[in-house]
């Protein structure tokens, strides 16, 4: 699920429109991203691994946390928050053909408060989702 997922994203042009870049797109525990104004950084969190509904699928949640500069406030983080619901509710049905990986169902279960991280000088937000398919 992973390729899938991260692909729509860093290919998606009203995300990239809105200065969403491969190079911000981080995956894990990223304790300090750059954060740069009018640069948003997005860092998916992937959740535990449960069997999906079939043999051949595994349920996972995914957060992706949306951060940019303080003095923006939220209206970046709420329009980029908006698309990745329509681009990661999407892709159920969607296979990458290089490494197989696929998605079956996707939804998306919220956004989270507005968050304010003082030592990155940065307001962020989390996008939470529930994602059926391959093993991330």
């Amino acid at each position: 699920m992973r390729a899938v997922v991260r692909t729509a994203v860093i290919e998606d042009a009203e995300l990239i429109s809105l200065g969403v870049a491969p190079e911000r797109c981080l995956a894990g525990d990223v304790d300090s991203p750059q954060i740069v104004s009018g640069e948003p950084v997005l860092v998916f969190k992937w959740g535990t691994t449960n069997p999906g509904i079939n043999t051949a699928s595994t349920l996972t949640t995914l957060v992706i946390w949306v951060y940019d500069a303080v003095g923006n406030g939220y209206t970046l983080i709420d329009r980029i928050c908006r698309r990745l619901r329509v681009v990661v509710g999407g892709l159920e049905g969607v296979t990458d053909d290089v490494t197989l990986d696929y998605v079956s169902q996707a939804s998306w279960s919220g956004d989270g408060p507005d968050l304010q991280d003082d030592a990155q000088r940065a307001v962020l937000r989390q996008s939470n989702y529930l994602l059926n398919g391959s093993t991330p």
